[in-house]
């Protein structure tokens, strides 16, 4: 299976994740919701570790803990994200143009090729990201209901229209530093696996254990 295939079925994984995090924070705080699914992403990379490679997958890598650090942050924001917007696609259009970050720090890092056509879709993307990111929080069914108890009015008054775009501004600025946060993690994850190549899952719960170990520090 080739990298486009694994790609295609990360996307299709994603959405079904981001649709279940927007649900599940309806119940639990954003950074508790977090903690809780990474940790159980760790408990399972532990055991396929275990069970596959031995304890030697387990050797501290630093390009891996720095991953893990930057994936934390990444975590973090995309989560709180989710909870503030109105929509979990708006927040997930935003993240995902880290895709264009990460291929222009590959470019300078690694030196990977930037073709004409991958910068014009570079562009449109970005684009297209601009445009859904304009959306009038005042269109949402969330939005509205956020300030319903401050407006009992069937129009907005002046302050709900400054909370909304304060709800906005919100979701969209941590929607940003997620995906900065993803692509320094990006970079961090290959240069760990130029380093050693066959040690992926190793390097993978490097990342898992240190993120969750940064979220476990917040609630102390």
């Amino acid at each position: 299976m080739n990298w486009l295939a694994f790609a295609f079925i990360g996307a299709i994984l994603s959405a079904v994740w981001s649709l279940s995090v927007k649900k599940g924070l309806h119940n639990v705080f954003a950074t508790d919701f977090a903690s809780g699914y990474v940790m159980i992403s760790a408990l399972i990379l532990t055991l396929y570790n275990l069970i596959k490679l031995g304890v030697k997958s387990f050797k501290p890598d630093g390009w891996g803990i720095g991953s893990g650090i930057f994936q934390a942050i990444a975590g973090i924001a995309l989560t709180l994200s989710f909870k503030a917007s109105p929509n979990p696609g708006l927040t997930m259009s935003v993240f995902r143009t880290q895709a264009i970050l990460t291929a222009v720090l590959s470019y300078f890092v690694f030196g990977a090729p930037i073709t004409l056509p991958k910068i014009i879709a570079m562009i449109v993307v970005a684009s297209g990201v601009y445009f859904v990111s304009k959306e009038k929080p005042s269109d949402s069914h969330e939005t509205k209901e956020s300030f319903a108890v401050e407006n009992t009015e069937q129009h907005l008054t002046a302050f709900g229209d400054k909370l909304a775009k304060k709800v906005k501004k919100s979701w969209l600025l941590l929607a940003i530093v997620a995906g900065v946060s993803m692509s320094l993690k990006d970079i961090f994850t290959k240069k760990a696996l130029i380093r050693t190549p066959k040690n992926l899952f190793g390097i993978l719960w490097n990342a898992i254990f240190v993120q969750s170990l940064a979220l476990s520090l917040i609630h102390i």
